[in-house]
């Protein structure tokens, strides 16, 4: 038996594949969870703009609204006027005409008026509308959208694009020690046990690093940071 076929130069290349195994699985989880938080990143941002969509499209529909009751309520209001114009005069067909408008124009225009009309609230001191209160009131009828944050998703997802870059440089550690294990598996008895150990050191600072990238982002995800 030569000395490179001597038992411990085989246990020390069987040291070596099984240590490579153990890198490359390593590698492959790092690089699956490198991927998987890259995606977790895209996927929040497309939440985020669907979120920021869906409280645009309610804000827009509250305001047409908004100003739509507030034109039939000051409709109400002329008409109002001037029916209260047509009773007070002395002459009977404006008085039956005032009649009329009231029986029949003024309840068709309340409903459409409403909550201006009926609900002093929304009168300002000023004797206008209260434009903005009214909007305020329709946008807390929804709160699953109005309670929607698409910033703080847009801050979620720019946390995670963080965490994928500080793992890639831990993937990247991770598969510079396979080149280094690969080297030792190759390399003459005087480096093998150099090339080995570096690899191996890359190896464990890469698993440090990814450990220590987790839980920091674990922390900073949950206010701890």
């Amino acid at each position: 038996m030569s000395k490179l076929d001597s038992p411990i130069s085989l246990r020390f290349e069987l040291l070596i594949a099984i240590t490579i195994a153990l890198v490359s699985l390593t590698t492959a989880v790092a690089a699956w969870r490198t991927n998987a938080v890259g995606s977790k990143a895209s996927d929040v941002i497309q939440q985020a703009l669907i979120d920021a969509l869906k409280q645009e499209a309610l804000a827009n529909e509250n305001w047409r609204l908004t100003y739509e009751q507030a034109g039939y309520a000051r409709d109400y209001e002329i008409a109002l006027a001037g029916i209260e114009a047509l009773d007070a005069s002395e002459d009977p067909h404006a008085m039956e005409l005032a009649a009329n408008l009231h029986t029949f124009l003024l309840p068709g225009l309340q409903p459409l008026g409403d909550p201006f009309i009926s609900d002093r609230r929304y009168h300002t001191q000023e004797q206008t509308f209260d434009i903005a209160l009214r909007f305020e009131h329709l946008q807390a009828e929804d709160p699953d959208i109005t309670g929607l944050d698409p910033q703080a998703s847009l801050s979620l997802a720019g946390r995670h694009w963080s965490e994928q870059r500080w793992l890639v440089t831990g993937t990247v550690l991770m598969v510079t020690s396979l080149f280094w294990l690969g080297l030792a598996q190759t390399s003459g008895r005087k480096f093998q046990l150099i090339t080995f150990f570096f690899g191996f050191g890359l190896y464990l600072l890469g698993v440090i690093w990814l450990v220590g990238v987790e839980v920091v982002f674990m922390l900073i995800n949950r206010g701890g940071l």
